[in-house]
């Protein structure tokens, strides 16, 4: 039997936080809004960064008329997720020049 060791690296919270920072720099606030909205409205706050790509590529109606399709289905006719369908959606639309941008 093979004894691994691992060596724990300490991360520092003020690198965390200027990580943090220097993502949402490059952003409109309106982007940042839009984002952080469809993140939460869709309990997927871990693809904030893909949000803040869709807020900075596609018009702000597009994006609110596809999340209110998605948020409009019942829960039972969603096979994944509403994160997910959302995502398919957005890139179905736009593959078929709906996307509005």
């Amino acid at each position: 039997m093979i004894k691994r060791t691992y060596r724990l690296v300490p991360i520092q919270l003020s690198s965390i936080i200027n990580n943090i920072i220097s993502m949402y720099q490059d952003y409109h606030p309106n982007e940042i809004k839009l984002a952080n909205e469809i993140a939460e409205t869709l309990k997927d706050r871990d693809s904030i960064t893909l949000h803040l790509q869709y807020a900075r590529k596609y018009k702000e109606e597009f994006l609110r008329r596809i999340l209110n399709k998605v948020m409009s289905l019942e829960e039972s006719k969603i096979r994944r997720s509403r994160a997910a369908l959302y995502t398919f959606l957005i890139n179905q639309n736009s593959r078929n020049g709906d996307s509005g941008h």
